[in-house]
């Protein structure tokens, strides 16, 4: 299994503040983990999507007044 290297992680930190300053979440996996976890990870990335869903969430908009009767 190859060893994460500094100049790799240095690459993978520049790129995921890249990501995360145009509004984009990043969520890493090693090979290993893909491979062999794949339920760890299907589980990892529900807990952020149920986050940002819930952190996302808009307010229902009020409801559209009644239309206002003619002749009154």
């Amino acid at each position: 299994m190859p060893q994460f290297t500094p100049v790799g992680i240095e690459k993978d930190r520049i790129r995921t503040q890249y990501l995360n300053r145009m509004g984009i979440e990043v969520i890493r996996f090693t090979s290993d983990e893909i491979e062999n976890d794949t339920e760890g990870g299907q589980s990892a990335i529900d807990v952020v999507l149920k986050r940002l869903l819930k952190q996302d969430a808009l307010p229902h908009p009020p409801n559209p007044s009644p239309p206002e009767e003619k002749g009154s």
